[in-house]
């Protein structure tokens, strides 16, 4: 490792910002890693707000407990 031999095999890491409007965290991670989000958290904050309220029908299919 320290000649150098093996510098190819890093990766090189990015510092993105959370897509979520109200967070917008900045968190760390590889340049292949598809991630949006800082949290799982912020990720289904996010979808379900683009998704809306279920419909009549919807809370007839899918009851709460």
């Amino acid at each position: 490792w320290r000649s150098g031999q093996y510098d190819h095999r890093l990766t090189e890491i990015q510092t993105r910002k959370c897509k979520r409007i109200k967070c917008g965290a900045a968190f760390k991670v590889k340049k292949y890693d598809p991630k949006q989000f800082c949290s799982k958290r912020c990720s289904v904050t996010y979808n379900n707000l683009i998704r809306g309220k279920l419909t009549e029908v919807g809370k007839i299919i899918f009851p709460h407990p």
